[in-house]
């Protein structure tokens, strides 16, 4: 080989010759690094004094704020949303829409779940939306099926699905414990679900065990469900409208001359002692609510003749006869109890007349203050929108709807001609419970056509 032939070491650096000697035209490598500095810490020169400042100079305290915020934003970290990096489970409050955003109310409803679903369990076959049941009966038994949500990125593993039927009325947190508002646990089941990107990350699931209804009540129950997993844990909270892993149906359906006066007097009666019962109507919410846990079909039940099906047709907020537009009803009714014998009895419409002629701003723009805004009218304002009754509640509710509609009796038929409307065309009547405060208790829907 010729000695003078390069080598390539497989390294960077000055090339060797053969015999590996260093090139000598590189300089030694104390050359190149140089000397150590005599003092590592600190050293050198003090600085030149600068010149004198200015005898005009003004602090600018805008300057600070606008170094605040360049600052603030070269320094910000962005926290990723939860779903992004875990299971995010979700039993749904209403639809459409619902995507685990709470609270709701004021002013979306909450215990309208379309994810609570009842078959009879005389069926035995698939689930089939078209047997649907909307409102049990008493005596019977109904296979239950929960339908849950992973809107995470990360699949959800070990989920824990209960349900719990309770007594009817306005169940929540705020009156957990009570008599009457003990939860009955009707089943439970365990599943896995994928993550949102993929179709199981929905999942309908049948309970282990039928809801087996005791004949001596009266089929209005609340039905409550809960979800959770290890990595993303239920609460412990019975409140579905700041819990998302917490469903809750407090609704009942009832058609023709089925009698709406039992219900509302059991409501009247489970008003807190000192609250107010908030009447509205949700007029084209039917539709969607109905389409879930109907199937979007009804049996209307005549007084003579076999029973027929009917297709859900919501009444149009434009067909109603009675009350006041807010954002998202119509406001009808307001029934407070200020004193444990003393309850003050307001039409929406008539209110909103009334201050309306005194250019007082709009009162159903904050539903949580309207409690204290009638109990501070005087008594002459009072009579001119409503009334003051003595009564207890379990009388004044189903009574006040009854003189508002001026019918002479709570049958579904009844109520629904005298609301407005198509024929045979359902109305959502939704009961919300307050404190006098406007803190929610709770609420439940009535449909009647």
């Amino acid at each position: 080989m010729d000695p003078t032939m390069a080598h390539t070491t497989g390294r960077s650096g000055p090339a060797m010759t053969e015999d590996r000697q260093p090139d000598s035209t590189e300089p030694p490598a104390s050359d190149q690094r140089g000397e150590d500095p005599a003092r590592t810490v600190g050293g050198g020169h003090p600085p030149d004094p600068g010149p004198d400042p200015d005898p005009g100079w003004r602090p600018d305290d805008t300057r600070a704020d606008h170094w605040r915020n360049v600052y603030g934003k070269l320094a910000q970290r962005h926290r990723p949303r939860r779903e992004d990096v875990l299971p995010f489970l979700l039993i749904r409050a209403f639809s459409p829409g619902d995507r685990g955003q709470r609270p709701l109310w004021p002013p979306v409803v909450c215990w309208e779940s379309p994810d609570i679903l009842l078959i009879d369990a005389a069926w035995t076959g698939p689930f089939d939306p078209g047997r649907l049941v909307a409102s049990p009966t008493a005596g019977r038994s109904y296979r239950l099926f929960v339908r849950v949500w992973n809107l995470g990125l990360l699949p959800a593993v070990g989920v824990h699905i209960r349900a719990w039927w309770v007594q009817p009325g306005f169940f929540g947190q705020a009156n957990q414990g009570q008599p009457g508002y003990e939860p009955t646990l009707v089943g439970g089941a365990m599943v896995d679900l994928d993550d949102r990107t993929r179709a199981d990350s929905q999942r309908l699931i049948e309970l282990d065990r039928p809801w087996s209804i005791p004949a001596d009540i009266s089929g209005h129950e609340c039905l409550v469900a809960t979800v959770s997993c290890p990595a993303d844990q239920w609460s412990g909270r019975w409140d579905c409208n700041t819990d998302r892993h917490f469903g809750q149906r407090n609704l009942t359906v009832l058609t023709g001359q089925q009698d709406a006066g039992p219900l509302l007097r059991t409501l009247g009666d489970n008003l807190p002692r000192l609250g107010a019962l908030h009447l509205t109507h949700g007029g084209p919410a039917a539709g969607p609510l109905l389409n879930a846990i109907a199937g979007g079909r009804l049996t209307i039940v005549p007084p003579q003749g076999d029973p027929f099906p009917t297709t859900v047709t919501p009444v149009p907020f434009d067909d109603l006869r009675h009350g006041v537009r807010t954002e998202l009803e119509q406001h009808v009714l307001t029934i407070i109890r200020v004193e444990v014998d003393r309850t003050i009895i307001v039409r929406s419409d008539l209110l909103a007349a009334l201050l309306a002629e005194r250019n007082a701003p709009d009162p159903f723009t904050d539903i949580p203050a309207l409690p204290g805004l009638i109990r501070d009218l005087p008594r002459e304002d009072i009579d001119l929108v409503g009334a003051v009754t003595r009564r207890p509640l379990v009388q004044a509710v189903p009574d006040a709807l009854r003189t508002l509609l001026d019918i002479d009796n709570l049958q579904a038929a009844h109520i629904a001609s005298a609301m407005g409307g198509p024929s045979r065309s359902q109305h959502l009547l939704r009961f919300t419970a307050t404190e006098l405060d406007g803190r929610l208790v709770g609420g439940y829907s009535l449909v009647v056509t």
